[in-house]
């Protein structure tokens, strides 16, 4: 049995998939499984997998043509598992060398920890460094920020396998469906992700590392360009299940927090709605009660933060914004979001809407 074995998801990848198998195998960290998992490719990427499992016994590659969606994909990869430690890997990235050793150390470190990510540093098709993706690395910033928006790179995270296990965890599916009647949310594609990190990062048991740990290719075929605003519509229906998880932990009145989400640097309008003062009463009431991470000054700052789009006026929502960047509060991720939001809000109309929540 390995220490960690790797999920790579595939389809039609044979652009960028020999530099993402070779990135595995230059771990300083020897004592991994890479196990591929084809969705039932056209091109070459068959080849060149097996290609590379006949000089590297520790690669496999893995046929799922009928899965249902990359959820379901991934969710046989989940049966495939045997190592204490599972990490997904993308067949367009890169791994940076010591990316194992460093989320090896950090499960060591905390055993309640279930979920680490890292940074990540952005490059084009060609390999050209072209910026870098920064996520929170404090278990209270976590739970508090991905109420709003995905705070862990998909690629980048690895997994406690007998959490998994134990919880009966499946992408696409909240890990508490078998005891809360109403976490009976399905997410097929394109923020599967985003469901399965934010429920562990609301309890508390997800970190990011400081360092970089991938090397994340952003090019003209990925899925968050592709699908680009069908993938934020899908986040707001999991914020607004998370929001339902926490009201129901503590017992509180249920709330919105998709007028105040940031997904992908944009604002959600809910339909016929430009003020959103009472939703921002209730979820503050709601969070208060919430748990440690919505206490203190920390927290304060992220209400005062999310407090900015409270209405959807031009005028408003610039002065509010203004006010906190002049305060020395807001971070480029939040100065960006407030500008885009006052370009939607300029125009008359966000692209991103949703329905009101029901009843």
């Amino acid at each position: 049995m390995a220490l960690f074995d790797v999920l790579m998801p595939v389809k039609n990848g044979e652009a960028f998939l020999s530099q993402a198998l070779a990135s595995v195998q230059a771990q300083t960290e020897r004592d991994w499984r890479l196990l591929v998992l084809d969705h039932g490719s056209t091109d070459r990427t068959a080849e060149i997998v097996s290609r590379a499992a006949a000089q590297d016994a520790r690669i496999e590659l893995h046929s799922f043509p009928q899965a249902p969606g990359l959820s379901g994909l991934l969710n046989e990869g989940l049966g495939l598992v045997e190592a204490p430690y599972l990490m997904r890997m993308d067949a367009d990235d890169e791994c940076l060398p010591e990316r194992m050793a460093l989320t090896h150390a950090a499960f060591e470190r905390d055993a309640e920890v279930v979920l680490v990510g890292g940074q990540s540093v952005m490059i084009d098709a060609e390999g050209k460094e072209i910026g870098a993706l920064s996520h929170p690395t404090d278990k209270d910033e976590l739970a508090r920020c991905a109420l709003f928006r995905n705070v862990f790179a998909h690629p980048t995270i690895s997994l406690r396998s007998q959490a998994v296990w134990d919880r009966g965890v499946r992408y696409g599916q909240s890990m508490f469906r078998g005891t809360d009647p109403q976490a009976d949310i399905e997410v097929p594609n394109l923020a599967e992700d985003y469901l399965l990190f934010s429920e562990l990062a609301l309890q508390r048991q997800g970190i990011n590392l400081p360092q970089n740990v991938l090397r994340y290719r952003f090019h003209s075929g990925s899925v968050s360009r592709q699908k680009y605003w069908d993938q934020l519509q899908m986040s707001g229906r999991i914020s607004r299940h998370l929001g339902g998880l926490l009201a129901r932990w503590s017992g509180q009145a249920a709330f919105d927090p998709v007028p105040f989400c940031s997904h992908g640097q944009a604002l959600i309008d809910v339909k016929g709605r430009r003020d959103y003062a009472d939703d921002y009463a209730r979820m503050v009431h709601a969070l208060a009660r919430s748990g440690p991470a919505w206490s203190g000054e920390a927290a304060e700052r992220e209400l005062r933060w999310r407090r900015t789009f409270v209405d959807r006026h031009p005028l408003g929502l610039a002065s509010r914004a203004l006010r906190f960047g002049l305060g020395g509060r807001a971070d480029p991720w939040e100065m960006r979001t407030a500008m885009n939001a006052l370009k939607q809000q300029i125009r008359g109309r966000a692209r991103l809407q949703m329905e009101p929540v029901a009843g």
